[in-house]
């Protein structure tokens, strides 16, 4: 079913990505080229998945060090926001919930301007949440 074809692509992409020869430098350029349009929506939530996945096991890079470059994992998951499949809008938030715990406050840099009021405040309410120790909210835009 195309439920475990998914699932075995993500632990393949999972597998090549924690491996030296290969590392997660060379799978994030492809995971993170931004799209031309936001209007095809399930490459985007099938990117967004995967770094939902990815962020928590290899983190966000710091100078030299192994993880995604926070620029570029915050400039895609923020064109994500507006998109008008509410999946989409979805996972953007859960990834950037996950950035957030690594991160922290940086995050709050790369939010759009014009980011819908409804995604900003759950947002924000996520980032309280995890400053406070707890986990992040459950989040639906479906």
């Amino acid at each position: 079913t195309n439920a475990r074809l998914k699932d075995a692509a993500a632990d393949t992409l999972l597998f090549l990505a924690s491996q030296e020869e290969v590392g997660l430098h060379v799978m994030a350029g492809p995971i993170l080229r931004p799209l031309k349009s936001q209007a095809a929506w399930r490459p985007v939530l099938g990117r967004l998945q995967l770094l939902e996945e990815f962020v928590p096991q290899f983190g966000i890079s710091k100078q030299g060090s192994e993880g995604f470059p926070l620029e570029s994992l915050m400039t895609f998951v923020s064109a994500a926001f507006g998109s008008p499949n509410g999946e989409v809008r979805t996972a953007a938030v859960r990834t950037a919930l996950e950035v957030y715990k690594k991160v922290g406050k940086a995050v709050e840099r790369f939010l759009p301007k014009t980011l819908k009021p409804a995604i900003r405040d759950v947002l924000t309410q996520g980032f309280d949440q995890i400053e406070a120790g707890g986990e992040a909210p459950e989040v639906d835009f479906k």
